[in-house]
């Protein structure tokens, strides 16, 4: 019982340090597995959901799993505050989707199978790293330059991305994995799920 009470205390006490003595984002990402552990359980997140942890102008903000509702054209609706252009993130640090819109306490989120879509990436295969833009529908496309075979690659969010380079620090932002060709594009199969859901605040 005294675990998490020792556990909790050090997660709020590196907070505070972080807040007070900024040290670039090392805080945050010694800490992560912790905060993802606080961020899966539900109880947990209305007595924690306040804290705001701040590197490099990133805030983030817990939201309630059961609060996460999709809504067509491949969008969905979260509880919880935002503005136009933050990403939101789920529990394991793969891309959701983007706020569109915001009113009062909820945001609407642009995910990858929205037409609206539009993210800067990059498609890493065989540990060979290539720039592209995705771009949302059904299914999400990605447009790279080479002419490389990137099937099965993992497509994460580009560093060139704003709250690209801190996910990417954090080892997170995994978008989706290619799947197939179609023309010029690479089809991607989303990998998020909606469990856990995060505000990344610009």
């Amino acid at each position: 019982m005294k675990w998490w009470i020792t556990t909790l205390s050090l997660f709020v006490l590196l907070v505070l340090l972080e807040r007070i003595f900024p040290v670039r984002g090392q805080v945050n990402e010694a800490f992560w597995p912790v905060e993802s552990y606080f961020i899966s359980l539900r109880g947990w997140i209305d007595s924690i959901g306040k804290c705001v942890i701040n590197s490099h102008g990133v805030k983030s903000q817990r939201l309630q799993v059961s609060q996460a509702s999709k809504v067509e054209s491949g969008r969905i609706l979260v509880k919880g505050k935002g503005r136009k252009g933050d990403l939101v993130v789920n529990k394991d640090g793969w891309i959701v989707g983007k706020v569109e819109k915001s009113w009062d306490n909820w945001v609407l989120v642009d995910t990858p199978l929205s037409d609206n879509f539009r993210m800067e990436v990059s498609v890493i295969k065989n540990n060979i790293q290539v720039v592209g833009k995705l771009i949302g529908g059904d299914p999400p496309l990605v447009k790279i330059p080479e002419d490389l075979n990137v099937k099965g690659g993992l497509v994460f969010i580009s560093e060139s991305e704003e709250l690209g380079g801190y996910m990417r620090r954090m080892g997170r932002g995994e978008v989706g994995k290619i799947i197939s060709r179609k023309g010029d594009f690479w089809m991607m199969k989303p990998t998020s799920k909606y469990e856990g859901l995060v505000i990344l605040e610009k």
